[in-house]
């Protein structure tokens, strides 16, 4: 079994008791329908009013993480919610690519990230550093329709979808990934700490809904 995490802010709402004021809660992680859930749990919050809510019921329909009888936002209210789900495996790597309308690009994304999670999986740091910034690149491609990986890292940084940090990292697994050259033998090889930042930073940008 093998643990996730969503975090979101901002649901939508849809009536649920007019009487009572109360409305259906509903988050929404595109790539959600890639995971076998097992079982799930949610946790609400409200960051003005600097309240923890109780964890609610809730139920998930393809995409969508639905909680029923919550009393309406009031004016100005931020609702956030973490998601944790346990699942066996993914059902459907391509389904980590919703917005990606290219057939075979997100094919060819869903081949490399079933073998980013084989050798992460593995220790096979290396190996992982290849196919997890192929999946990245693969990603910043279809949303920014540039040639070169490095011109892709400063286009996310420039649109926030990634931070300075994020985009120095990604350099810098750029330059890892061409040491499979052998002139560059001399150079240092990937690691587990470098994994382990990359392996962060893919999962955000697997989760991160890209229609926003």
């Amino acid at each position: 079994m093998k643990t996730t995490v969503f975090n979101f802010i901002e649901p939508s709402f849809e009536e649920f008791d007019k009487n009572f004021d109360l409305v259906k809660e509903i988050y929404s992680a595109p790539t959600l329908p890639a995971y076998a859930v097992l079982n799930s749990n949610i946790e609400r919050s409200c960051e003005n009013l600097d309240l923890m809510y109780m964890p609610k019921s809730h139920v998930i329909l393809g995409d969508k993480i639905i909680i029923d009888g919550v009393h309406s936002p009031s004016p100005g209210e931020v609702r956030s919610a973490t998601l944790t789900v346990n699942y066996s495996g993914i059902r459907d790597y391509t389904l980590l690519f919703p917005q990606v309308t290219n057939k075979k690009l997100k094919e060819r994304l869903g081949q490399f990230a079933e073998e980013a999670e084989k050798t992460f999986d593995s220790g096979s740091w290396m190996s992982f550093t290849i196919m997890a910034s192929s999946v990245l690149e693969g990603i910043l491609f279809d949303r920014y329709k540039k040639h070169h990986f490095v011109e892709l890292i400063d286009a996310a940084n420039n649109d926030d979808a990634i931070t300075i940090e994020e985009a120095e990292l990604l350099n810098k697994v750029r330059e890892i990934r061409n040491r499979v050259h052998a002139s560059k033998y001399k150079q240092p090889f990937s690691d587990r700490k470098i994994s382990n930042d990359l392996y962060v930073l893919y999962d955000k940008l697997i989760k991160l809904n890209w229609s926003k």
